[in-house]
């Protein structure tokens, strides 16, 4: 659901939370996973944590295939990364 209010307001970054200039090193490098070259992403950056609901994002996912099937999961080469951290 979309707030309408939101609609307008272009988002920006209130702080860089990753270092991209490495990370567009390593891809340029050709050190992404095989399984990853090529694909779109669904990214889901969270600490593991019960309250952040990550499991949302694999139930969402999982939506997505169940209603246009593992095929065009794999012929759009769509795939779905969660990243994070835990503090103990």
């Amino acid at each position: 659901r979309v707030i309408s209010y939101f609609s307008s307001v272009l988002p920006s970054v209130l702080y860089p939370c990753v270092d991209y200039t490495t990370i567009r090193q390593l891809a340029d490098k050709g050190r992404i996973p095989t399984e990853l070259k090529g694909c779109r992403y669904f990214v889901s950056v969270n600490r593991y944590e019960h309250k952040k609901e990550v499991e949302k994002a694999i139930l969402g996912f999982s939506h997505l295939r169940n209603k246009y099937g593992e095929d065009a999961l794999q012929k759009q080469k769509l795939r779905l990364v969660i990243v994070g951290g835990y503090d103990p």
